[in-house]
């Protein structure tokens, strides 16, 4: 992997790490809770909001880099069924039958 992808790919994870800690965001998530009456002090729930947020954007972030990778990459092949639903992993009804007994 070349260094600009590297360096890129650390900016990236650095910037959601600010974003997903920033003084605003806390803020609104203690303006969200704070009113709640739970058994979670608000803390925890808090801490694991911001984990969640970093999930959902590591998981998007992951897509955007692959996506990158296979336009950039002339070694990369796609697979033309890829990503799509198959069906070729369905059971026939007999085998279904015989599971079922």
């Amino acid at each position: 992997m070349n260094e600009q992808v590297k360096s890129s790919i650390r900016k990236t994870v650095l910037q959601m790490l600010e974003d997903s800690t920033a003084k605003a965001n806390i803020k609104k998530m203690v303006d969200k809770h704070v009113n709640k009456v739970h058994f979670i002090p608000i803390r925890y729930r808090i801490i694991g909001g911001v984990l969640q947020g970093l999930n959902i954007k590591f998981g998007n972030f992951i897509e955007k880099l692959i996506m990158n990778l296979v336009e950039i990459d002339p070694d990369i092949n796609v697979i033309p069924a890829s990503g799509k639903k198959s069906n070729c992993f369905l059971l026939p009804k007999q085998m279904l039958l015989l599971i079922h007994i």
